[in-house]
C-alpha cells in the first residue's frame, strides 16, 4: 500500500531556497501526496512551482508583522487530508529517497526526527551530529533528549500527534523551543522519538534571522516542563475515558512490545504500567523507556502483589477518577493494530456487557477465546472465532475491556488464573452479563523481531512461579468450597451454540 503524505512547509520570505528544496522534492511527489505551503503573507509572495499538488493556505494577517512558526505549522496540519504529516522547512532540501523512506517506516506511535546536515557559506557540508557522535537512531532516552527534536524536518501521525493540541502557540517564533515543546508533549503522551538518519535533509546556508527572544522562550519551555511534571503526570491533557492496566512479572522482554502497541492506536489512554516484583537490571531497564511520562502511570512493587489486588485497586483508582472504561492486559500479549478501539466500540455498541474479552493467536496462528461457557464445571470455549459479539459464561482478564460504572473487584487471595473464574462467577452473581467478541484480537507469547513473529518460550524461573502443583490444588479446593464445583478447561476445544 502506497503511503500518501501530507508536506507542511511553513513560509515567509525564503522563496529561492524553496525553489531549491522543491526542485529535488517534486520528483519524490505521488499523485495523492500534497504539499500545504502556509504563508504568513510574505511580502514578495509564494513562488509559482507549477504544481496542482501544491495548496498554499495562510493565517489572518497579524499587524505589525510576527513570524508565527508554530501557527503556520498547525494551520498546515489542520488542514492536511492526509494522516502522515512531514513538516519540512522550506531551506531544506531532502535526499533522493527522502519521501520513499518515509512511506515505509511511517508509525502513528513514533515521532520521527529528520537528520539535518548544513550547507555552510562556502558550500562544504557539515554532518548532523546531535546525539553524542551522531550514531543513535533513538532520541527519548530521558525527557531531556527532547530538546534534540528539531523542526526542520519531522514526521508523525496527525491523528496521534492532535491529542496534545500540536504545536503550542505561545511561543514567539525564535527557533528551538518550540519544537521542544511539542516533542515533549508527544514523548510525554506516550509517542517515542526517533532520530531517523534516512530522512536525511540539507539545510541550505542563510544569513541568521531569528525573530523572538531566545531567554524568553527557553524560560517558557522550562516553565511548561515542569507544568507537565507536577500536574499532568496524574491525569492526561486530553482527560482519557478509557485506562489499560499492564503487568509485568518477571518478563521484560514484552514491555516495549506491548507499550508501543497500545500507544500506536489513535485514541487517548491512560497506561499503568505495573513491576511486580522483579527488581533485575533488565526489568528496570524495560520499564525505563516508559516509566516517566504522563501518559504513564507506573507503579513498582518491590514485593510482588497478587493480580487480584492489582487489578481491584486500577478498577476502584480509575472508577473515582471518572473513566468510563478499563482494559486489562497481560503482559503477554500484544494488540493487534485498532484492536483496543474495536473493544471499545463494541463496548459502546452492547451496553448489556459489563465485560468484554478479544480473542488471542497463539503460536498455531489458530485464534480462540479464553473464556466461554460453562458446563458441569467444565469450561468449553468458543469454537471457531467468528467476527462477531456473544455471551459468555465466564472470561479472562488477559486481554479484556470491563465497564466502570459498576465496580465489581476482584476478591482478595485468588492466585494466578483462579482470579478470572472466580471474578467471572462474581459478574454473574450481581446479575451481570460477560462476553467475548471475535472482532478484537491480540498477539499471546508472540514477539515481534527482524526475523518476523516469533513464539516466545518462557523462562525456567517464571514457569517456576506460574506453574505451581500445591498453589493449583490450594486454589481448586478454595473455589470449590466457594461455588461448589471445580472448574477445569474442556480436554478439546468445542463449539458451543449461543
Amino acid at each position: 500500500m502506497t503511503r500518501n503524505i501530507s508536506i507542511v512547509i511553513p513560509f515567509f520570505q525564503k522563496q529561492e531556497a524553496l525553489k531549491k528544496t522543491w526542485g529535488e522534492l517534486y520528483l519524490q511527489i505521488s499523485p495523492d501526496d500534497e504539499v500545504l505551503v502556509v504563508d504568513d503573507h510574505s511580502p514578495d509572495g509564494v513562488p509559482d512551482l507549477g504544481c496542482p499538488c501544491i495548496k498554499v493556505i495562510q493565517p489572518p494577517k497579524h499587524v505589525p508583522h510576527i513570524y508565527r512558526l508554530n501557527t503556520l505549522r498547525n494551520l498546515g496540519v489542520e488542514h492536511a487530508t492526509n494522516d502522515a504529516i512531514m513538516i519540512l522547512d522550506p531551506d531544506c532540501i531532502p535526499t533522493p529517497r527522502f519521501l520513499d523512506h518515509a512511506r515505509r517506516i511511517y508509525d502513528p506511535s513514533i515521532l520521527f526526527a529528520g537528520w539535518i546536515n548544513r550547507i555552510d557559506k562556502k558550500g562544504d557540508i557539515r554532518e548532523d551530529r546531535r546525539i553524542n557522535g551522531g550514531g543513535s537512531r533513538w532520541v527519548d532516552r530521558t525527557s531531556r533528549d527532547c530538546r534534540n527534536v528539531l523542526g526542520g524536518c519531522m514526521y508523525f501521525s496527525k491523528r496521534r500527534a492532535s491529542l496534545m493540541g500540536l504545536f503550542d502557540t505561545s511561543f514567539d517564533g525564535s527557533w528551538g523551543y518550540e519544537e521542544h515543546a511539542f516533542a515533549s508533549a508527544c514523548y510525554n503522551s506516550g509517542m517515542r522519538l526517533r532520530l531517523e538518519k534516512e530522512l536525511m535533509v540539507y539545510h541550505q546556508w542563510h544569513e541568521k534571522n531569528r525573530p523572538g527572544n531566545i531567554a524568553h522562550n527557553r524560560q517558557l519551555f522550562n516553565e511548561k516542563s515542569q507544568i507537565l511534571r507536577e500536574s499532568l503526570n496524574y491525569v492526561t491533557p486530553y482527560k482519557p475515558a478509557v485506562a489499560v492496566l499492564m503487568v509485568s512479572t518477571m518478563r521484560p522482554y514484552y514491555i516495549d512490545q506491548g507499550m508501543r502497541a497500545i500507544f500506536r492506536h489513535a485514541v487517548p489512554f491512560k497506561v499503568r504500567l505495573v513491576n511486580n516484583g522483579d527488581q533485575s537490571s533488565s526489568q528496570l531497564n524495560a520499564v525505563a523507556w516508559w516509566s516517566d511520562r504522563w501518559a504513564v502511570d507506573y507503579v513498582n512493587y518491590k514485593i510482588p502483589e497478587l493480580l487480584s489486588t492489582i487489578r481491584s485497586n486500577a478498577i476502584r483508582d480509575y472508577n473515582e477518577k471518572k473513566y468510563t472504561y478499563l482494559i486489562t492486559m497481560d503482559d503477554d500479549i500484544t494488540p493487534m493494530n485498532g484492536s483496543l478501539t474495536t473493544l471499545i466500540s463494541e463496548m459502546e455498541t452492547h451496553p448489556e456487557y459489563h465485560a468484554l474479552s478479544g480473542y488471542i493467536v497463539d503460536w498455531k496462528d489458530q485464534p480462540r477465546f479464553i473464556g466461554g461457557k460453562i458446563k458441569d464445571g467444565i469450561h468449553y470455549y468458543y469454537y471457531p472465532v467468528k467476527p462477531e459479539t456473544m455471551p459468555a459464561d465466564y472470561i479472562s482478564s488477559g486481554f479484556t475491556i470491563i465497564r466502570l460504572d459498576k465496580v465489581v473487584p476482584y476478591s482478595e487471595g485468588w492466585e494466578m488464573g483462579w482470579n478470572d473464574w472466580d471474578w467471572s462467577n462474581e459478574i454473574r452473581k450481581r446479575g451481570l452479563l460477560m462476553g467475548v467478541t471475535g472482532k478484537a484480537g491480540a498477539y499471546h507469547r508472540q514477539l515481534f523481531t527482524t526475523n518476523g513473529r516469533e513464539q516466545k518460550k518462557d523462562s525456567a524461573a517464571y514457569k517456576e512461579v506460574r506453574y505451581d502443583r500445591q498453589r493449583h490444588n490450594r486454589m481448586a479446593e478454595k473455589f470449590k468450597e466457594k461455588w461448589g464445583y471445580t472448574p477445569k478447561p474442556a480436554r478439546r476445544i468445542t463449539e458451543m451454540k449461543v
